[in-house]
């Protein structure tokens, strides 16, 4: 797992590099490669928006201050609930048993998505596309010609008995058939 490690933490970094924050590119002379990247998409709608222009120097150092704050914070409390020992957190988990298991269970995304999403998808797939298309629709489509191939080839193998005189009565009967045709009006 190191290496897999390692080349990941690579890729974040030059990736964390392309999208550097305005106020540390400029400091840096260093530009957001990112910042304008998606804008012909993005044109359209965001022509809707008011107009915020200005200096947001403060907003991005105050948010970015903000969230590595409580970043160390929690590495600082995690880490001081898990130098005690697993009885410290056992007796967190067992106090805070609702928020405990709504974190463990990964707010239940996994189970809402199998629920609205994968759940219809796998149904519709066994009960419509199996069940129907497949079976149904293909399955008969290539049986039903197989049958009817067996059926033609009984009626044939009838006809193609090897006797020539038999050949010569079917042909005269086909000239006496297709002369009536032309004739007829």
């Amino acid at each position: 797992m190191t290496v897999p490690l390692i080349i990941l933490a690579v890729l974040s970094a030059i990736g964390g590099l392309l999208g550097v924050p305005h106020v540390l590119g400029h400091a840096l002379h260093f530009p957001n490669l990112l910042e304008h990247w998606l804008e012909p998409i993005f044109r359209d709608g965001m022509a809707l928006l008011p107009k915020h222009e200005g200096d947001h120097t403060s907003l991005e150092l105050t948010l970015m201050a903000v969230s590595s704050v409580v970043a160390v914070i929690g590495i600082m409390f995690a880490r001081s609930i898990y130098s005690k020992g697993m009885d410290t957190a056992d007796a967190i988990a067992g106090k805070l048993k609702a928020g405990y298991k709504l974190l463990l269970n990964k707010y239940y995304v996994d189970e809402i998505y199998h629920l609205l999403v994968a759940g219809p998808i796998v149904a519709a797939s066994r009960d419509f596309l199996w069940k129907i298309v497949d079976v149904l629709a293909i399955d008969g489509l290539v049986n039903g010609s197989a049958r009817s191939m067996g059926a033609l080839s009984g009626v044939l193998r009838r006809i193609q008995s090897g006797v020539a005189q038999n050949y010569a009565l079917i042909m005269m009967v086909g000239i006496v058939v297709l002369i009536g045709i032309v004739l007829m009006p």
